[in-house]
């Protein structure tokens, strides 16, 4: 329905004139049309503002001095993060004497078209939550037009209540009251509802039987069972956390027993700060944060942020066994934010899901799923259409880098610096999946999707690809995969009726980069992770790339190790270690404990179940087992964030020995490093620094060597392995007196998750 209201209008028509506009950009779900109503009527204009599937179309008629001031205000209003005027044009008046709101249109042509985030409480919906008068007190969905869910409940575009999963809560009459009046901040909020007319929140045993209902109840259920060390299975924004109490150690085991989860560390949700100094600041006695992190955990994004641990840290030690930093987050909805008042102590919050499946976010399937995890569930009755796992942010010297994409952070949206021919889909790695569209001049990357090793995170992959496809309206006539065949992206590619075509996954990571970085000169680009495959059927992950997207050349890469053992190299660190001390005939190392009959080792000379890999990750591997005495993991990068965690002050420094195999191409050997990391007269902590030393002093040595021969301005930083805040900082205050300034873009993870971004901007570049 159309929504008007009546003023008085400019009376002297000799003087009006009617403009036509099309505004595009963040204009979805951050209450837009509502500003363009109130502008109107501060200025006294008359006419009509429209949502679109890509814009929002305005028209304004009054005098041309109103007007343009109008317009004025309009695109320069501090409030809003970005919009842009696609067109303006002056149009007939249409004798309208008042400025209404119409009902939404579906033209998908008229604009780019772009998806709102779910963000945290503001801080009038806050206060109205904790009040003990306000209507909505206590009511966990509590929303209006600056705050709330948006995508996770998002069906369709436009942005609209019937496309949202609100649609199933009709208004009551003062909720319609408030939407309806100019003068509320509710005024045309799509998820406004109350306890009254909104969903609703209820506890079940794992037999599903209701034994609570309603926030007050529900709230008190919860600490009850976190104070009896239970599991709790709750509902959140975009799919369900398991919860528990993070400073009883049984309780943690009994979560990782049930999840199967043996050590990988556990996010901990910690009470907001209160302004009263006499209360307990749990922030600042779990973790060391400065202005800037603690400002990124009270954001509207609301992230998981990894931050140092403090000495006495009052968190049981298994929630991040044998890890510096701890994932903190603050409550990241009103039902967290209820129960985090009565806890008042932290809480484990983890992805609800079983190992190697996605999140689960409906009644049923937390019922099916998690029954042999929780003891207590707590649904609520509005469907979540979009899964959201919580963002993850790392704090560098240089800037902020996310890990995770998700919620507050995903859908996220980036210019191409040239206009794409057709639309494409690029379906990225197989680990850390996420998929990117390109289209016009746009990219839109996925949120977090996962490892694809399972049939269920396959069909997930698969779902998110056909929403995100709906939801842009955008029909991609390419594919662009990774080059590997065993991915199962890349199967899904090829076996998609569409033109497809594989990208290498290293150029794939050094061109997100350039994109993230809004780069286009040549670069010298440090590409390190696990494993990727490169030309030739090589298989890399410590290369150097000069060059720009879709033009890089290999300057240098890590000496090649021959590893034993196939699949199980990642999960069993001895492997590398071995495969360092057995390519350089170094003594003195018994790995007979996992090679009691030295089977491996006979396979390894006789070159049996090996390959050959200048992968930078497994170097770090075999430095983990040589300082940390890490034999086998349970998670990815456990054994270099272990390393990392380890390390103290470097007493050594000691780079890469640099070999020259042809003129225009060096290999780093690591043979020089393996006496250093087993000699065990020096302290592991010691080892483990110096490992971290040497290998920032080689990312010098190497830049040195190349300036040589190759002209570039910017030295890059990409791969999982520059997650590792001690290499990165190292690196960046290396160079610190160098004229060549080292780049870490902040947009983009510098993992797995960048590599659908990377084929996209590799493959475009190709082409221009």
């Amino acid at each position: 329905m159309t929504t008007a209201r009546t003023y008085v209008a400019n009376t002297n028509k000799s003087k009006t004139i009617a403009y036509e506009l099309n505004i595009t950009g963040v204009i979805q779900g951050v209450g837009f049309r509502p500003l363009v109503y109130c502008l109107a009527y501060e200025k006294s204009i008359v006419g009509w503002v429209q949502n679109d599937c890509g814009c929002v179309r305005i028209h304004a008629e009054g005098t041309e001095l109103d007007v343009e001031q109008f317009v004025f205000d309009l695109l320069n209003n501090g409030s809003l993060v970005s919009i842009s005027l696609l067109e303006k044009k002056q149009v007939k008046l249409s004798n309208v004497d008042s400025f209404t709101i119409k009902e939404s249109g579906h033209d998908i042509a008229c604009g780019a078209i772009s998806i709102p985030k779910d963000v945290y409480l503001c801080g009038a919906c806050k206060a109205e939550l904790l009040s003990n008068t306000n209507r909505r007190g206590t009511y966990s969905f509590i929303a209006c037009s600056e705050c709330g869910p948006r995508f996770s409940m998002l069906r369709a575009m436009p942005y609209d209540r019937k496309n949202m999963s609100m649609s199933a809560f009709p208004m009551c009459e003062l909720c319609r009251k408030e939407y309806q009046s100019p003068t509320d901040r509710r005024f045309h909020a799509q998820p406004i509802s109350c306890r009254v007319c909104g969903p609703e929140v209820f506890c079940s045993t794992v037999g599903g039987r209701v034994v609570s209902q309603g926030d007050v109840d529900v709230v008190a259920t919860v600490v009850a069972y976190l104070n009896q060390g239970k599991i709790v299975a709750l509902k959140s924004i975009g799919g369900y956390h398991l919860l528990c109490d993070a400073q009883s150690t049984e309780a943690v085991d009994l979560l990782r027993q049930r999840k199967n989860r043996p050590d990988k560390p556990f996010a901990v949700m910690l009470p907001e700060p209160r302004a009263d100094e006499t209360s307990e600041d749990w922030l600042d006695k779990c973790v060391a944060v400065d202005s800037h992190q603690r400002a990124l955990l009270l954001s509207p994004v609301r992230p998981i942020l990894l931050a140092k641990k403090q000495s006495n840290v009052p968190i049981a030690d298994n929630v991040a066994p044998m890890l510096r930093d701890l994932g903190v987050m603050l409550p990241c909805s009103g039902l967290h934010l209820l129960i985090m008042q009565q806890f008042n102590r932290p809480m484990v919050a983890t992805s609800g899901n079983m190992y190697g499946e996605p999140m689960v976010t409906s009644t049923s399937s937390a019922q099916q799923h998690l029954t042999m995890v929780a003891d207590i569930f707590v649904h609520h009755n509005r469907d979540i259409f979009h899964k959201l796992d919580d963002s993850v942010l790392r704090t560098l010297k240089s800037g902020t880098i996310p890990i995770r994409l998700g919620r507050g952070i995903s859908p996220i949206e980036l210019s191409l610096p040239y206009t794409v021919q057709e639309p494409m889909l690029a379906v990225g790695a197989n680990q850390k999946n996420t998929v990117a569209i390109a289209l016009n001049n746009r990219l839109i990357v996925t949120p977090h999707i996962g490892d694809l090793d399972s049939p269920i995170m396959q069909a997930h992959f698969e779902k998110c690809i056909s929403d995100f496809q709906a939801l842009y309206h955008v029909h991609p006539q390419r594919i662009l995969c990774d080059s590997h065949p065993g991915y199962i992206s890349s199967r899904w590619a090829k076996g998609s009726e569409l033109p497809t075509t594989k990208v290498l996954h290293h150029h794939a990571h050094a061109s997100a980069w350039a994109l993230a970085a809004e780069i286009s000169t040549p670069s010298l680009v440090f590409v390190w992770d696990g494993t990727g495959l490169g030309e030739n059927g090589e298989m890399w992950g410590g290369e150097v790339f000069w060059g720009t997207p879709g033009n890089w050349k290999r300057v240098a890469s890590l000496a090649p190790m021959k590893l034993q053992g196939g699949n199980k190299v990642p999960n069993q660190p001895w492997r590398s270690a071995a495969s360092l001390v057995w390519g350089t005939n170094f003594t003195g190392i018994d790995f007979k404990p996992f090679d009691p009959q030295q089977l491996s080792y006979n396979a390894w000379q006789n070159e049996l179940n090996c390959h050959v890999s200048s992968s930078m990750g497994r170097l770090f591997d075999a430095a983990a087992f040589a300082c940390c005495e890490q034999s086998e993991v349970s998670y990815e990068g456990q054994a270099p964030m272990m390393l990392e965690s380890v390390a103290s002050t470097p007493s050594k420094v000691m780079p890469l020995s640099l070999v020259q195999k042809n003129d225009e191409f060096i290999q780093m050997d690591w043979r020089t490093l393996v006496p250093e990391l087993f000699d065990f007269k020096v302290s592991p902590q010691t080892r483990a620094a110096n490992f971290h030393a040497s290998l920032i002093e080689t990312v010098w040595e190497v830049t040195l060597h190349c300036r040589k021969k190759f002209n570039f301005d910017h030295i890059g930083l990409a791969g999982g392995v520059f997650q590792n805040r001690i290499l990165c900082d190292g690196i960046s205050q290396r160079f610190l007196q160098s004229d060549i300034p080292v780049v870490i873009p902040s947009s983009l993870p510098l993992n797995d998750a960048a590599i659908s971004v990377g084929q996209i901007h590799e493959y475009c570049s190709r082409r221009s």
